[in-house]
């Protein structure tokens, strides 16, 4: 499941980072910085114990992230490159876009609960998916999940019900780890890109009420040769 992103900046100058399978013993190490500590500004809907989980699984994963663009701004242009196990894919964009798919990926395969739905699309990340391909990808996901639930004789939810209230977990999610984040740092991309990921779950509620219009055209064969 390793990642690696690359960030390029005008000034040359840039880094990379790898996301590797999180594991608890790692998780839980005293020496991950105090703000990821599970208590510390912990999300409204932890299930997680302190006695068991001392440390914030998504905080753990996003930590040495945060730290290194901490004084870093939104609109910085780069050029990102990202290499998974099968092909690799290259924008260019501002700083923010880059962090906002990188930071998706991170706490998508992350060991919170709440993100445990999410780990099969992040098996196969596609970087910077826009809100049509993330809609796309997560009902399919969720749909194909209750198939194989139905096969073993449980209930199939073809509203998506399930899917919409894991969705409005996630935004508590997000809003906790914004807290952390803005106590920590003094540049704005970090943060941006995570208000944006809780932009993401707050517009797949609202397809909900449009009954995924955004993706409708997708079904609609206009052009046979297509």
């Amino acid at each position: 499941m390793d990642v690696e992103y690359h960030f390029k900046f005008e000034n040359d100058t840039g880094f990379s980072f790898k996301v590797e399978k999180q594991k608890a013993k790692e998780v839980n190490s005293l020496e991950n910085p105090a703000w990821t500590n599970l208590e510390y500004c912990q999300c409204e809907n932890c299930p997680l114990m302190k006695e068991e989980n001392p440390k914030c699984p998504v905080s753990v994963g996003l930590y040495q992230l945060v730290e290194k663009v901490s004084n870093s701004l939104s609109f910085e242009y780069a050029k990102v490159t990202v290499q998974t196990k099968h092909r690799a894919y290259y924008k260019e964009t501002d700083l923010q876009s880059g962090l906002f798919s990188l930071m998706g990926y991170i706490m998508a395969s992350s060991e919170c609960p709440h993100f445990k739905f999410l780990r099969p699309l992040a098996k196969y990340h596609l970087p910077f998916s826009s809100i049509e391909e993330t809609i796309f990808r997560t009902s399919g996901a969720y749909l194909l999940e209750q198939h194989l639930n139905d096969l073993k004789g449980e209930e199939f939810d073809y509203a998506l019900d399930g899917l919409r209230a894991r969705y409005a977990e996630i935004e508590k999610v997000n809003k906790g780890i914004s807290k952390r984040i803005n106590n920590i740092t003094k540049g704005d991309a970090g943060l941006n890109a995570i208000v944006c990921l809780n932009i993401f779950a707050q517009m797949f509620d609202a397809q909900f009420e449009s009954d995924f219009s955004i993706i409708e055209d997708a079904f609609i064969d206009e052009d046979p040769s297509f």
